[in-house]
């Protein structure tokens, strides 16, 4: 027989993001892991393609997504069209949060 894992409460979750107490835009010498800072921008109600997210530290969004869903948090997303190298286009994925997500994530942040 298999044992289950149980969901982790929001909580547990926003310190395994969050190590030490880091928010983002909380003056402490730690840093924000990347999953805090790409989780803050969504709970502002911002969205990125990995381009936007290159630019802030994320190399690899749709990893970052994949972790922050895994908190409970679902983000929206679709594909569109943007200017790649040379000009050329490429396709991407674009992230954000619902309205009821971005509550979520912003009560998550504050936990932490």
């Amino acid at each position: 027989m298999s044992k289950e894992k149980a969901a982790p409460s929001g909580g547990q979750e926003a310190a395994k993001v969050f190590p030490g107490n880091q928010r983002p835009h909380h003056n402490t010498t730690h840093r924000p892991t990347k999953q805090a800072r790409i989780l803050a921008e969504f709970a502002d109600g911002r969205s990125l393609n990995r381009f936007e997210a290159e630019r802030i530290g994320d190399h690899c969004l749709h990893s970052t997504v994949a972790k922050i869903e895994r908190m409970g948090i679902n983000v929206s997303r679709h594909i569109e069209t943007v200017p790649g190298y040379d000009g050329h286009k490429t396709r991407v994925c674009r992230y954000w949060l619902d309205n009821d997500n971005r509550e979520r994530a912003a009560a998550m942040l504050a936990l932490a």
